[in-house]
């Protein structure tokens, strides 16, 4: 068998994807894909097996298309060879913390049961440049992925793999913080006659690993959909978190103003708005805005959101992908949000990505937003929040840039990868 070839930078993600087609009639056939450690003594030579890892890409129905999204590790590295169907299995080294040089080693194809089936070897030839991407917290363009609301995933892991994949910013949700879930798709509300709009011990307490983690792996995050309005609560996160050790740049609050506002919803929470700004100014908070740019009437101009004084108060934009690429809007929007001293990403929506293009919609999206001057590149959303174990398109709304497995843990798929790429891209 031809060598299987890895040529990277050090904390690069390469993969290679080999088709594995079940074409002769018999028994199906479980298949191992082991990744074996190198080690030469006389080389002073060692990569652990643990830097590669084994995805299963099956070839699924979703919506009506073939298509294969998700990327399933399983244990053992077991693939599945029925006959007369194919699947794609990647290959992927992680060089991180990997020294430089060039290494050999093989990847044995093994039987998980049937002993009549001759083992094999694919020789595997890694190159690792003699220079090393950024840790993830200092990448050249920052990234996240949001939502869904309420969908109650382990996000913490998210957190890791959202690290592990370059991504800057984690996710995690407010109400977490508020009144908590009663499941999966129900929020708690506070007592009758409640004032805070939030449980005091909750926001003092509550996703504790979470923020332990991020400060471990020095990652930042967001808190999304609709924060508590009182002042108290933002005082009392923002305490907690100092007190760890987060800078305040290091948490965004998505909160006191509606996703993809129009003109009318500009003065909706404007009091709440006002009521926070001295803190806001006097902690240096961050605050997050999300501007779709409905056209006018509807729409809110970029000369509404200054009359509004929202730069003032946002410190963070995320601004709908076709404006900023927008050759006669775009520069204008971004210039005078940056001249605020605002942060200025882009987002996308990623409802019903499946069906869009991997390279344009994906692996050049970072690579875009940096060419455009942009702090960052954000996509709705981050995994499928209904369903059984969102991998059924029958069962609810299946999407996102992660899937959702059995055990309430993230799956990534081919667009998040593809994304990384990007990411990878740029540094």
């Amino acid at each position: 068998l031809a060598p299987i070839a890895f040529n990277q930078a050090g904390n690069e993600r390469e993969a290679v994807c080999l088709d594995f087609a079940g074409l002769l009639c018999g028994a199906r056939c479980d298949l191992r894909i082991v990744p074996q450690t190198c080690e030469d003594k006389k080389k002073k030579q060692f990569v652990s097996a643990d830097q590669f890892e084994v995805y299963e890409e099956p070839y699924i129905l979703q919506e009506g298309e073939v298509i294969t999204a998700p990327l399933v590790r399983k244990d053992g590295n077991i693939v599945t060879l029925t006959p007369g169907h194919a699947t794609r299995v990647w290959i992927v080294f992680n060089s991180r913390g990997v020294a430089p040089g060039k290494y050999a080693t093989t990847i044995a194809l093994k039987p998980a049961t049937d002993g009549s089936i001759a083992r094999r070897s694919i020789p595997v030839e890694m190159n690792v440049w003699n220079f090393t991407l950024p840790e993830t917290r200092d990448w050249p363009v920052k990234s996240f992925f949001w939502g869904p609301n309420q969908f109650l995933h382990d996000e913490t892991q998210a957190l890791r793999i959202m690290h592990d994949h370059h991504v800057t910013h984690g996710w995690t949700k407010s109400r977490l913080y508020q009144f908590g879930l009663k499941n999966h798709k129900t929020i708690l509300h506070g007592p009758k006659g409640d004032t805070l709009g939030y449980d005091p011990e909750l926001a003092k307490t509550a996703n504790e690993e979470f923020f332990r983690t991020a400060k471990d792996l020095g990652m930042r995050f967001v808190f999304g959909w609709g924060t508590p309005k009182h002042p108290t609560w933002f005082r009392t996160m923002s305490d907690r978190l100092t007190g760890m050790g987060f800078k305040s740049e290091d948490f965004v609050f998505k909160s006191l103003i509606r996703d993809e506002f129009t003109k009318k919803n500009i003065p909706t929470m404007a009091d709440d708005r006002a009521a926070v700004l001295p803190d806001r100014l006097r902690n240096d908070w961050w605050f997050q805005a999300v501007y779709l740019s409905v056209p006018p009437p509807a729409g809110a101009t970029i000369d509404d959101i200054e009359e509004a004084k929202l730069p003032e108060f946002y410190r963070m934009w995320t601004v709908i992908r076709g404006l900023t690429k927008d050759p006669k809007r775009g520069p204008d929007v971004i210039r005078r949000l940056k001249a605020k001293g605002c942060s200025v990403w882009t987002y996308e929506c990623a409802r019903y990505m499946q069906v869009k293009n991997v390279l344009t919609y994906y692996r050049f999206y970072p690579l875009e937003a940096y060419s455009l001057g942009l702090d960052g590149a954000a996509v709705w959303c981050s995994g499928s929040r209904d369903g059984d174990d969102g991998f059924d398109s029958t069962d609810g709304y299946d999407d996102g840039i992660m899937w959702t497995g059995n055990d309430r843990r993230y799956v990534t798929t081919k667009r998040f990868e593809a994304f990384r790429e990007g990411l990878e891209d740029v540094a």
